[in-house]
């Protein structure tokens, strides 16, 4: 199978993003760009993957994903 985005969504995979670092980077990123922080994290929002879920906190996301049985195993 491949890995694409659109293949792993197909067969199950959620994709979920911490929103405590997406907040960060919008409120840097609109301070380089002299933009407002509220669109720059709209516009990251609506741009993410599709069906992808802003989570609190990406510890929080891990820790969800291991109370319902995954497992996380970090490569380099």
């Amino acid at each position: 199978p491949s890995d694409t985005i659109k293949s792993l969504s197909s067969r199950g995979v959620i994709f979920i993003g911490c929103d405590m670092a997406t907040r960060g980077f919008s409120y840097r990123f609109a301070q380089k760009s002299k933009q407002q922080h509220k669109d720059v994290y709209e516009e990251i929002r609506q741009n993410l993957v599709p069906g992808a879920i802003l989570l609190p906190t990406g510890i929080f996301g891990m820790l969800m994903a291991q109370e319902a049985g995954c497992a996380f195993m970090k490569s380099t």
